[in-house]
């Protein structure tokens, strides 16, 4: 059995429930209705990946985020990308929540398959230096163009390597690889202005 994050989750409105957190948009945090739900998927990713299950489909962040382990975020969108895991066990999963105001915990429930799990993180590699970026803003003064300093951090790529044992016998080694921009000033731009290299569309926010 597969476990797709958006399919359990759902469409993230405000009728549903949801309400408005930072969401990565190219190189920019902006304001989002569900904003921050990558948090959940990153915790459960993590959970599923120590728990040696098969990963199925996962997106790491476009720039790095420091509060979250090197390597191991999840990102989710709604008609975008998903995370993805199966349960490849014998028996069913039971999957509880606990949370906080300030918390998260999923706790997996089933029988005991006798796993191990060992993992290395590989050494940050292809360092790529902030460089500017450019955005169309629809929504903009027609003309207009203006600049946000961003968080001037380099980009770079990360591996981490998974080996699951089971009852002593190794049954999977894998290899997750992240892919990090690097985050410099990007330069808004309005309508009927021309832009300077390749660019991202703002949402109307």
């Amino acid at each position: 059995d597969t476990v797709s994050f958006n399919d359990r989750v759902g469409p993230r409105t405000i009728e549903r429930g949801f309400r408005e957190g930072q969401m990565i948009i190219g190189s920019l945090l902006l304001p989002s209705i569900g904003g921050g739900v990558c948090q959940t998927a990153t915790t459960l990713f993590i959970n599923a990946f120590e728990l040696g299950l098969p990963i199925v489909e996962r997106h790491n962040h476009s720039f790095y985020i420091s509060h979250y382990p090197l390597g191991r975020d999840a990102t989710v969108s709604w008609g975008g990308p998903d995370f993805v895991f199966r349960n490849d066990l014998k028996t069913g999963i039971l999957i509880k929540t606990r949370y906080t105001s300030s918390t998260l915990t999923f706790s997996f429930y089933g029988t005991d398959p006798k796993r191990r799990v060992v993992t290395s993180t590989s050494d940050r590699t292809n360092w790529r230096s902030p460089q500017t970026t450019y955005a169309l803003d629809p929504y903009a003064p027609r003309g207009s163009v203006r600049t946000v300093s961003g968080s001037n951090q380099s980009g770079f790529d990360v591996t981490v390597t998974r080996k699951v044992y089971e009852r002593g016998k190794l049954i999977r080694k894998d290899a997750t690889a992240s892919n990090y921009i690097a985050v410099g000033p990007t330069q808004i731009y309005g309508p009927g202005r021309s832009i300077p290299g390749p660019y991202f569309v703002l949402p109307r926010v």
